[in-house]
């Protein structure tokens, strides 16, 4: 498996999902997304490019618990597709948080 686009039927991703899959080289998230689990792509060593793709009106934002209070979540830039596979596999503050797609 070396790259993954999600249909639009999925809202959601758990924690761990494509966690250690060395081949993933590239991923396409569809806007219909809400929420992404804690380490969804950690050490998945060869991705380069993750797209978000992001409902017109909305912001992706990151927290460090699934249940932090609105307060704690902060919105991130998620246009740049190859930032956002380094982000995933392997930054601290990205990977290992929960993240959300919500209304601007």
């Amino acid at each position: 498996l070396t790259s993954v686009s999600l249909p639009s039927s999925v809202t959601s991703i758990g924690d761990y999902a494509f966690s250690g899959c060395s081949g993933l080289t590239s991923v396409s998230l569809p806007s219909t997304l809400t929420s992404l689990g804690s380490y969804a792509f950690y050490v998945c060593t060869n991705l380069t490019s993750l797209t978000i793709n992001t409902q017109a009106g909305y912001v992706w934002q990151k927290a460090s618990s699934s249940s932090a209070s609105d307060s704690s979540w902060s919105t991130v830039d998620v246009l740049n597709p190859e930032q956002n596979a380094t982000w995933f596999k392997e930054t601290s503050g990205y990977y290992n948080y929960y993240w959300r797609q919500v209304a601007a």
